[in-house]
């Protein structure tokens, strides 16, 4: 439904001369949405070979949040790449994500051998990620100090008093 949404928007909002290309993707507006936004960005040799570089060549997160955001910014650019006629082959597509990585996550990332492909380097990432998302929001949420954000001290068990009863 959203996508239908969005080809009709699209439509009412391209002009005249495009119009023969968006009826030439009916109800596909997020295919018409890409592909307008490739032709717009410029086809010339050296923006393609400048977005090559920029995916090879990423810089190193700080640390696993920091990876949330770009990782998928850096996996799109990939995949404008791709679609730029300049597919990297495996080998360079991994090394490029081992730049991306944080040290730690970097370290046993190549400590584990099985890890040897791509997809199974990106996916066991995506774990990584989360799984430190969780124990994050559990850090969060667990009592740790005995004492709330306002300072509060709060009963470490939820049992009910002898002779309150609660409904």
């Amino acid at each position: 439904a959203a996508e239908y949404a969005i080809h009709d928007g699209i439509k009412v909002i391209i002009q005249d001369s495009l119009l023969g290309r968006a009826r030439n993707c009916v109800e596909r507006g997020c295919e018409l949405c890409r592909a307008l936004c490739a032709e717009w960005s410029g086809a010339a040799p050296q923006l393609k070979q400048a977005k090559a570089r920029r995916y090879q060549e990423p810089a190193r997160c700080k640390d696993v949040s920091e990876l949330w955001s770009r990782l998928p910014a850096w996996e799109r650019l990939g995949e404008e790449v791709k679609m730029a006629g300049l597919d990297l082959p495996e080998w360079l597509r991994s090394a490029a994500l081992e730049k991306l990585l944080p040290a730690p996550l970097l370290g046993t990332l190549i400590a584990r051998p099985e890890l040897a492909s791509y997809a199974t380097r990106l996916a066991w990432i995506k774990t990584q990620m989360e799984h430190a998302r969780g124990l994050a929001q559990a850090n969060a949420y667990g009592p740790s100090s005995g004492k709330d954000a306002a300072g509060d001290v709060f009963m470490g068990s939820m049992e009910t008093p002898p002779g309150i009863a609660y409904s």
